[in-house]
């Protein structure tokens, strides 16, 4: 049986499928500052 490492998986992968794999995302990012600051406001004003 032949060992599979990640970069026998990575080179097989099309341009396309390997940008869409590595792009970065800021929205997950704001959300959670958002609702963070949120609820540190909500929180806050309820002390």
């Amino acid at each position: 049986m032949s060992e599979i490492d990640h970069r026998t998986i990575i080179a097989s992968l099309s341009a396309a499928d390997r940008r869409d794999l590595t792009a970065k995302l800021d929205r997950p990012g704001i959300v959670r500052l958002t609702v963070h600051g949120g609820l540190v406001v909500v929180l806050g004003v309820l002390i």
